[in-house]
C-alpha cells in the first residue's frame, strides 16, 4: 500500500519521503512544485503534478492507486501574508484540507495525518504549551491550521477516518546538503543568506519579557520531525493516537542566541538590527512534547548546533 503525500516536495516533505522510504513505505508525491530526483539519492518514488484545490484530479488519483495513508503537507505559511490575505489562507489551508479529507473518506482511505502549526496556540504568555490548552490563533494562518485540525478531530471521533495533526513547531536543519531549506521565511536560511552576503540580518523584538529580551521558539531539526511521522503511520495502523500532538524539541532557545550560534559557527562578527516585535507573533512557545514520547516513542536527538551546522 503506499502513502500518499500532499506537497510532499518542499523542505519538509522531502526529509519525510526520505524516513517513510527508509521505512519501506511506498510513496506517492502530489505537488505543484516540481521534485528533483537527485533530492534523494537513489529513492524510488512516484511523482504527480498537481494542486490541492484541484479535486478531480485528486479524485482520479484515489480512485486509479491503492492509498492507505494521507500525509497532507500542502499549506501557505507566511503569517505576515496571512494578515493581508486572510481569504487565500482560508481557502488553501483549511477548504482545501477539508475537502481532501472527505475524498479520503469517499475512497475508504485508511489514516489521515494533518501538517498543523504551533502557531494555533497564539499568545499564551506561559512559555511551554500542551495539547490540553485552548488554542488561540493570533493571525488568519494559526487560524486556518486549527480550522483544519478541528475538521480532521470531528472525523476521528465519528469513525469515519484514523489519523492525527502534528503540531509543528520551528523546524530546520537538513538531512542532507541537497534537502537544505531554502524558504525565505524562515528565520535561518534568511539569517544565513544575509550573513553570507556581510549584511545584517533582522531581530523583531529585543526588549521583550524574556531572557534576552528577543522571541523565544522551539527549534526542531527536521529529521526528528520526518521520523516522528514513521512512528505515527506504526502506531495509527495498531491504534488511534490521540486527534492533536506537538513536535518540537522541548526547549526554548531566544533569536539571539540562533543569531549568536550562526555567526559563532560561521567565525564572523556582525551586529544585527533590531526592530520592533511584529504583529501576530508570539513571544514565548516551547513544545510539552510528553504525548509524542508516550505514543510515537519520539526523542529528539538534535542540537541547536547539529541544526546549524546542517543548515549551513
Amino acid at each position: 500500500m503506499t502513502w500518499l503525500l500532499i506537497g510532499g516536495s518542499g523542505y519538509i516533505g522531502r526529509h519525510i519521503v526520505s524516513e517513510l522510504l527508509s521505512g519501506g513505505l511506498d510513496v506517492l508525491i502530489y505537488d505543484s512544485h516540481s521534485f528533483k530526483s537527485q533530492q534523494l539519492v537513489d529513492a524510488s518514488f512516484s511523482y504527480i503534478s498537481g494542486d490541492i484545490r484541484d479535486e478531480r484530479h485528486l479524485r482520479d488519483i484515489l480512485a486509479n492507486q491503492q492509498i492507505e495513508g494521507i500525509i497532507n503537507l500542502a499549506a501557505l505559511k507566511s503569517v505576515s501574508e496571512s494578515l493581508t490575505n486572510p481569504e487565500l489562507y482560508n481557502l488553501v489551508n483549511f477548504e482545501a484540507a477539508a475537502r481532501l479529507m472527505d475524498i479520503a473518506i469517499e475512497f475508504k482511505v485508511r489514516f489521515f495525518i494533518q501538517s498543523s502549526s504551533a502557531a494555533v496556540y497564539g499568545n499564551h504568555h506561559v512559555g511551554v504549551v500542551s495539547e490540553k490548552m485552548t488554542a488561540k490563533p493570533i493571525s488568519p494562518y494559526g487560524l486556518s491550521k486549527l480550522q483544519a485540525e478541528d475538521y480532521l478531530s470531528s472525523l476521528i471521533s465519528t469513525n469515519k477516518i484514523s489519523g492525527v495533526s502534528l503540531r509543528y513547531f520551528n523546524v530546520a536543519g537538513a538531512g542532507e546538503s541537497s534537502l537544505r531549506d531554502s524558504n525565505t521565511t524562515n528565520l535561518i536560511p534568511i539569517f544565513i543568506e544575509l550573513l553570507r552576503d556581510g549584511k545584517s540580518p533582522t531581530i523583531y523584538g529585543h526588549n521583550l519579557e524574556t531572557r534576552d529580551g528577543s522571541c523565544i521558539r522551539d527549534y526542531i531539526h527536521v529529521v526528528d520531525l520526518a521520523k516522528a511521522h514513521l512512528g505515527a503511520i506504526e502506531y495509527l495502523r495498531k491504534a488511534q493516537l490521540p486527534p492533536v500532538i506537538n513536535l518540537g524539541s522541548g526547549v526554548g532557545t531566544s533569536v539571539f542566541e540562533v543569531f549568536n550560534e550562526l555567526i559563532k559557527t560561521m567565525e564572523i562578527n556582525i551586529e544585527p538590527t533590531l526592530e520592533h516585535e511584529r504583529r501576530g507573533d508570539p513571544v514565548s512557545l516551547i513544545a510539552d512534547i510528553q504525548i509524542a514520547q508516550d505514543y510515537l516513542k519520539f526523542e529528539p536527538k538534535k542540537s541547536l548546533k547539529d541544526i546549524v551546522i546542517s543548515s549551513l
